[in-house]
């Protein structure tokens, strides 16, 4: 039988999101200069491309999977209305209001979109919002996988690692008429990453050392010149990412000691949002701040997903939903009330 886990506050979850949001925002700007002609598609811009999404968006998909086993103990309904107010529904409604913001803005986006092309069914996703669909589908993967075990007391290291290599497989499946990429793809390719954290969590959150920052730090630089020298393929991507976000996390964990929870303190911090609702959940659902009782909470800003390659129309959308609190998905629910603390910077 295995024990839940312990429901302690961790600080380094939220400043490594803050990390991988803060690479967001850079990358999508990044490419919106060189979208509308200002940044030439030279080395410099390849490189720099490279480095930022070689793993940030696994990091997102890690820290996920790393506060989802108390999900796996939820009753199938509750789970299935947590997924649609936290993910099909947010899909649903941002797809809208981002169309709807290119309708208006029209030859002003760096890619217009006309009236007649409006996503009434926003299925498959479009755009950036291919990451609520992937996250839905993985979950829903793993409840159904993984559930059955979790209410018996038998997710034991052995069986998530199991998971681990069989939802990392799927990034060799083959797509086709019958395994459409523009459904599936997303989901087969980050799979893995999201039940590695599933795995990783009962020593990541528990007390015990892991490694000093100096050597987390030198193998996420020595993942990064991997992703260099490696071809920009799902599978050629799979090892950088995974010492690159591994990488991260043990730094932040490593910093997390330190007084005032050390140099990554920043991005964990943000002051109480002045409006809350769905308006936030795309930016939160990939993580948020622990609570003492074990509640994960989630915060402000979508301006990252809806600055999408620097578009007016695109950053004008992701303003909208410019602040909100909001209870992630994955979450632990307190037993008992607790302190409000300020919720994550999440502006991804």
């Amino acid at each position: 039988m295995t024990e839940p886990l312990p429901l302690i506050r961790r600080a380094w979850p939220d400043q490594a999101k803050g990390f991988g949001i803060l690479l967001v925002v850079i990358g999508h700007a990044w490419r919106g200069l060189q979208a509308a002609g200002l940044l030439p598609e030279g080395a410099l811009f390849q490189t720099i491309d490279r480095l930022i999404y070689a793993f940030h968006m696994p990091l997102f998909f890690f820290l996920s999977g790393l506060f989802f086993e108390s999900t796996l103990r939820r009753a199938p309904l509750a789970f299935l209305r947590m997924r649609w107010s936290q993910i099909l529904w947010p899909l649903m409604l941002w797809t809208w209001i981002f169309f709807a913001f290119k309708g208006v803005a029209g030859s002003l986006a760096n890619h217009p979109a006309d009236w007649q092309s409006f996503p009434f069914w926003p299925f498959p996703p479009r755009e950036q919002f291919w990451f609520f669909w992937a996250l839905f589908l993985i979950q829903g993967a793993a409840y159904l996988a993984l559930a059955p075990l979790a209410r018996r007391g038998l997710l034991s290291p052995a069986r998530l690692g199991l998971a681990w290599l069989c939802a990392s497989a799927l990034v060799l499946l083959p797509f086709g008429p019958w395994f459409p990429a523009e459904w599936v793809g997303p989901a087969c390719r980050y799979a893995g990453h999201f039940c590695l954290g599933l795995l990783a969590a009962r020593w990541l959150l528990s007390p015990h050392r892991g490694p000093g920052v100096g050597l987390a730090l030198g193998l996420f630089l020595a993942s990064e010149a991997l992703a260099l020298a490696l071809p920009a393929t799902p599978l050629g991507d799979m090892l950088p990412a995974i010492g690159a976000l591994a990488g991260v996390v043990l730094v932040f964990r490593a910093l997390e000691g330190r007084r005032g929870g050390g140099a990554g303190a920043g991005l964990a911090r943000a002051p109480r949002p002045g409006f809350g609702g769905d308006l936030c959940r795309p930016c939160a659902l990939f993580g948020g701040a622990a609570h003492p009782a074990g509640e994960m909470r989630g915060g402000v800003g979508a301006a990252a997903h809806g600055a999408r390659h620097g578009d007016r129309c695109d950053r004008a959308a992701g303003a909208c939903g410019g602040a909100g609190a909001l209870r992630v998905d994955g979450a632990f629910r307190p037993a008992r009330p607790c302190p409000e603390i300020p919720p994550v910077l999440t502006p991804a």
